[in-house]
């Protein structure tokens, strides 16, 4: 009897609100559909009878109800300011407005709400909270993500804090040209757009780089760098290369003999260019660099078009690239970089990005003649910075209930094997020796194919000497603890760094849930090194965390240069079958 009185008591009260009067507020029905997510856990005892805090592998709301995600990214424009414009970075910096004005937050947002999603990761960088100087925040961007914020909760969704980051910064940036006179998709389009084309309104149509930190932080990291020189962003290799020796080279080519290992071979050919360079006033030891470089070049050129650089017979478009060459420069007025259509490929064959993480997080061990421009401890310098900075955003979105948490570093990276490389060149000064350490971390046939484009592009220093490791921002390196990044970053180094922000956040908003993920370093190459391995634990000091590493299905399975995304068929896509 009891329960049909139950049952006709909720008939009854289905039928008033049915029957009369309006629904209830939104304000009122909101209340009960979002509040502030925390982690669940189940306290225990130890066998020394110490009580034991044991994490659950889920989400609670306010009111007990599991939360479960489907969430969106906002997006991948917001990595860029607004204020600027291709091919400059831009001296005013402004990030209001990424990834849509508020003006137009409210549609975006129900749009996603009434598609079913209930929650966003809601991306910010180290450069928009602090684009000019260290300890100056940006209050009008401070204000715009705070309103993002606010306005997604009006519709019902859950924002995940994102401090963003991608090779480190944008500062570092590769141009490239998206169109040239060669075939769609062979070496000589890989070649030719990284020349300039001074044919056009611009040398360049395009760039690759990253994004996250600001120019100062990297002015600190790397201050023998000109980053406002005009030759910033193209090839380092071009740089090396001297216009007229090319042109008289490229003009003789009848020249060369058949047999290049024959005792004396290039010697008509060189005596054409050293008569070439007294003419035009260049030292008689840039024509035996420039043919280093060019013999070098030819080997990694033709490593990345499947061949072993055994042929020497030039193809008609290498005219092309000798017309276009920009004139030397120094090392240290650009970037390594190359404008790989899958950028990440950067994370591995990068010098500067490995450079950057590394005084970002191990840069008292690594570089420890490198100091702050306070004279202190650069890493200390940069760290406390960027946690400083997600405090001032925290004080103005901790306040939300609609905060599912703080991404700390989006796929912070780990890979150091140019670093190492660089490093192990300038000490070993043994090519043979460096290549098989490297065959030993990668294996027999990456290794030595790393070496090939990495001496062979101008990737690495071509010596050892002081003035050289100058020039390249390489004085004093550990390479000992270079090397060893490779083996236990994220225990030694990414996990600290978490705690350290994590507890700055927590301090903040005590509400805060932590959110983190191990490198993207040299486990997605070589798999598990169980006798090597130091991985991420629990984080010290923080009271709720999620374990929240990323996975990609391969969108651009050939490395290269204006690369075509690959196709998926339907089941693909029905079954996650990547």
């Amino acid at each position: 009897m009891g329960t049909s009185r139950v049952i006709l008591a909720l008939s009854a009260a289905a039928l008033l609100i049915s029957c009369g009067g309006d629904p209830p507020p939104y304000a009122a029905s909101w209340s009960m559909t979002i509040s502030r997510v925390f982690t669940a856990y189940v306290d225990n005892h130890g066998v020394d009878g110490e009580k034991v805090q044991h994490p659950r592998p889920w989400l609670l709301d306010g009111h007990g109800r599991y939360v479960t995600i489907h969430g969106v990214n906002l997006s991948g424009s917001t990595k860029f300011p607004s204020s600027e414009a291709f091919p400059d970075t831009g001296d005013e910096i402004s990030y209001v407005g990424k990834p849509f004005p508020v003006e137009e937050a409210h549609a975006w947002f129900a749009q996603l709400a009434g598609l079913g999603f209930n929650t966003v990761r809601l991306l910010a960088t180290w450069e928009a909270i602090e684009p000019d100087a260290r300890g100056e925040y940006d209050e009008a961007y401070l204000d715009y993500y705070e309103e993002m914020v606010r306005i997604a909760g009006e519709h019902g969704i859950y924002v995940l804090v994102d401090m963003h980051q991608d090779l480190f910064s944008r500062h570092l940036y590769a141009y490239y040209n998206r169109e040239t006179a060669a075939p769609h998709g062979s070496l000589e389009e890989m070649v030719l757009s990284m020349v300039p084309d001074q044919d056009a309104d611009t040398d360049y149509s395009d760039w690759v780089r990253g994004d996250g930190a600001p120019r100062w932080a990297l002015e600190a990291i790397m201050p023998e760098k000109d980053f406002d020189s005009p030759h910033f962003g193209t090839l380092r290799l071009l740089g090396a290369l001297e216009p007229v020796l090319i042109q008289v080279l490229f003009d003789n080519l009848d020249l060369l003999p058949e047999d290049l290992e024959a005792e004396h071979a290039l010697d008509p050919l060189i005596a054409v260019l050293m008569e070439t360079a007294a003419e035009n006033g260049i030292d008689g030891d840039t024509v035996i660099e420039n043919m280093d470089v060019l013999m070098a070049a030819w080997g990694a050129v033709s490593a990345l078009g499947g061949d072993d650089g055994g042929d020497l017979t030039l193809p008609e478009w290498v005219g092309a690239l000798v017309e276009n060459l920009p004139g030397r420069f120094g090392p240290e007025e650009t970037t390594t970089l190359l404008p790989w259509t899958f950028w990440g490929i950067n994370y591995l064959l990068d010098l500067d990005v490995d450079r950057a993480y590394a005084a970002f997080f191990a840069g008292d061990e690594v570089f420890p003649e490198l100091t702050a421009p306070d004279g202190g401890s650069l890493e200390d310098y940069l760290q406390e910075a960027y946690a400083r900075a997600w405090v001032e955003l925290v004080k103005r979105v901790g306040k939300y209930d609609n905060i599912i948490g703080y991404d700390v570093m989006n796929e912070p990276g780990g890979f150091f094997i140019m670093l190492t490389l660089a490093a192990a060149t300038s000490s070993l000064n043994d090519p043979a020796a460096v290549s098989g350490l490297l065959a030993d971390l990668l294996g027999e046939e990456l290794g030595p194919q790393i070496h090939t484009l990495a001496t062979g592009l101008q990737l690495i220093p071509p010596d050892n000497t002081p003035e050289t490791l100058a020039a390249w921002g390489l004085e004093g390196v550990d390479w000992m603890a270079a090397l060893g990044l490779n083996l236990s970053f994220d225990a030694d180094h990414l996990q600290p760094f978490y705690e350290r922000v994590g507890r700055a956040i927590q301090a903040e908003d005590p509400r805060a849930i932590i959110w983190f993920e191990p490198s993207a370093g040299l486990r997605m190459l070589t798999g598990p090194m169980a006798q090597w391995d130091k991985h991420l634990t629990r984080l010290e000091g923080i009271k709720q965390m999620v374990y929240a590493p990323h996975h990609y299905f391969d969108i651009y399975p050939n490395p290269g240069f204006n690369e075509d995304p690959r196709d998926f068929i339907p089941e693909e896509w029905t079954y996650r079958d990547f």
